[in-house]
């Protein structure tokens, strides 16, 4: 597999297959060191060697293989099966991208993400006819209608070089009340460090929080009737359980409120 770049002094090395390739950017989310930023347009990710520390996450993170990295300073622990790669050259590297982006200006970037792999959860566009798109505050949120009058949002990103530090969920779109959100609304977080949670969201899976890795605290309505936050935390609303911690919250040490019976 030919590297799609490396540094000046070659010590490290980014390979990316893009006929392995699916678009799903959890490499970019699970970059710590903001090394890799997600192309929208070309629907794959642009490394940045001079931020690149080869810890190799993007590998062991990419659900198809699609990327390698190689580095003198790798422990043999980091290294990970890889799927077999098809055939590559310095040629495709080449076309596949300018092919992508014709394709991309003439059916609209939604549609080619979907073709590409409709199957996958975590797309970075919706094509699908039932969800649509609204820009708000700088962020484009893709949603669908649920229930009765309901809305849940499918996913979110920035609509802007530098993305504001705060994600607010709005109450509502188009009407609608905002009651839920789904998994894959997780995975394009890595530009959150702040998360406020609107009284009418009462659906939305704790689990996934961590995937916001900067999150520093996590608002939440007071007219919530499911949720609360408590100096950040995200809790159930009777304070019982512990939903989900910022992974970059603030402070050394964190002691549980009294009555918390259950963690996680």
């Amino acid at each position: 597999m030919p590297p799609s770049s490396q540094t000046a002094a070659g010590k490290i090395l980014f390979a990316l297959d893009t006929e392995q390739c699916i678009g799903c950017a959890i490499c970019a989310d699970v970059c710590a060191q903001v090394a890799l930023e997600f192309d929208r347009r070309a629907i794959r990710p642009e490394w940045d060697s001079s931020r690149c520390n080869g810890c190799m996450e993007c590998q062991v993170q990419c659900p198809t293989g699609a990327i390698e990295v190689s580095s003198p300073s790798l422990s043999a622990d980091r290294m990970v099966p890889r799927k077999p790669a098809g055939r590559t050259g310095w040629v495709r590297m080449g076309l596949v991208p300018l092919l992508v982006f014709w394709v991309a200006v003439s059916l609209g970037a939604e549609q080619v993400a979907a073709q590409r792999h409709p199957g996958c959860l975590m797309r970075n566009f919706q094509a699908l006819e039932n969800e649509k798109r609204l820009e708000i505050d700088g962020v484009e949120f893709f949603y669908r209608e649920v229930g009765t009058g309901g809305v849940a949002i499918v996913s979110c990103f920035p609509d802007s070089p530098e993305p504001p530090e705060k994600l607010a969920i709005p109450e509502e779109i188009d009407g609608r009340a905002v009651v839920r959100v789904d998994a894959s609304f997780f995975l394009r977080g890595s530009w959150v460090r702040e998360l406020s949670i609107p009284a009418s969201l009462t659906n939305l899976p704790p689990d996934r929080i961590h995937l916001f890795r900067r999150l520093e605290a996590i608002e939440v309505d007071g007219a919530n009737p499911v949720f609360q936050s408590l100096d950040g935390v995200l809790f159930s609303r009777d304070g019982k359980r512990l939903l989900a911690y910022p992974g970059k919250r603030k402070g050394a040490v964190y002691v549980l409120p009294a009555g918390v019976r259950e963690v996680g």
